[in-house]
């Protein structure tokens, strides 16, 4: 269950649910103008994409960024425990 679920996002379930589950992968998806993921959004667009000219319709520039890393947890430091030797 998704906080949002209430608004309509015009995006599937089943699409935000593999989304997330990739985001803790720390993986992405590419530009979906190159390959479509069936997210639901496409269906609410069709009235508007059939009231626009060709050269009109695009999708904005998508804006690059850099490599993500994975930030590095820290080490803990571990304080040693004085044991007594007993012989």
């Amino acid at each position: 269950i998704f906080p949002w679920e209430h608004i309509d996002i015009a995006v599937t379930k089943k699409f935000m649910t593999q989304d997330y589950l990739m985001s803790q992968e720390q993986e992405t998806r590419i530009d979906c103008r190159h390959q479509c993921f069936a997210c639901g959004i496409l269906p609410k667009l069709r009235d508007l994409r059939r009231e626009t000219d060709d050269e009109a319709w695009e999708c904005p520039p998508v804006p690059t960024r850099p490599h993500h890393k994975p930030r590095q947890k820290p080490v803990p430091e571990v304080a040693g425990i004085p044991l007594r030797v007993l012989s």
